[in-house]
């Protein structure tokens, strides 16, 4: 093999090496919002057996619910105006068909039990990060005026911005645990280049 061959060859080699897999292209689904006619529905419900349940939006038609023992399913709305749940990611009709009232009835029926929708305080705000980028925010607290811890929801790095579709927003204040979560640089309306340069997400 030529010289000039081989130091081609290498130099491939290590490109593959330097450069990190990634799961998907870049801002694949960085622009993807709820779907305006079910975001009303998004939130947490507690129902009376005390257990709670969260409804989050889609990037696409539809809903999902979720419970802390892990089951989740998709919600879609059939043609006669009932909620059908597929389960987990599936689209086999399998497992409690919760139905959710009107908009504004704030409620939902799941497994036989009635729930209502927590009342969360929720803040939007803006920060700005090291470099000049704006980046949108929200600030969920608990129900009630009692101090309460507060964490920060760190986003992942893929495309889908935290502050549409991170379920986790929710589940803390609705354990008694403020939340600030905010869209990475790119998504959710937040300034910048969406990217997945994990040593620039984590310095935002």
């Amino acid at each position: 093999m030529s010289l000039p061959l081989l130091r081609a060859v290498l130099l491939a080699a290590l490109s593959l090496v330097a450069v990190p897999a990634r799961a998907q292209l870049p801002g694949a689904d960085v622009d993807d919002r709820p779907d305006p006619a079910t975001v009303c529905h998004v939130g947490v419900y507690r129902l009376d057996d005390g257990s709670w349940i969260d409804v989050a939006p889609l990037p696409e038609r539809g809903l999902r619910w979720r419970r802390l023992d892990g089951s989740t399913a998709r919600m879609t709305l059939s043609a006669d105006g009932q909620w059908v749940s597929t389960l987990g990611s599936t689209r086999r009709v399998e497992g409690p068909q919760p139905q959710l009232g009107a908009c504004d009835e704030n409620r939902i029926v799941f497994d036989g039990h009635a729930g209502a929708r927590i009342v969360l305080h929720s803040r939007e705000t803006t920060f700005t990060s090291r470099d000049g980028i704006r980046l949108n925010g929200r600030l969920i607290l608990p129900p009630g005026d009692a101090p309460a811890p507060i964490m920060i929801e760190v986003h992942g790095s893929e495309g889908s911005n935290a502050l549409d579709f991170n379920a986790f927003q929710r589940f803390a204040p609705a354990s008694g645990v403020g939340v600030f979560v905010y869209a990475k640089r790119g998504s959710g309306g937040s300034e910048g280049g969406y990217t997945q340069d994990f040593h620039l997400l984590a310095e935002d």
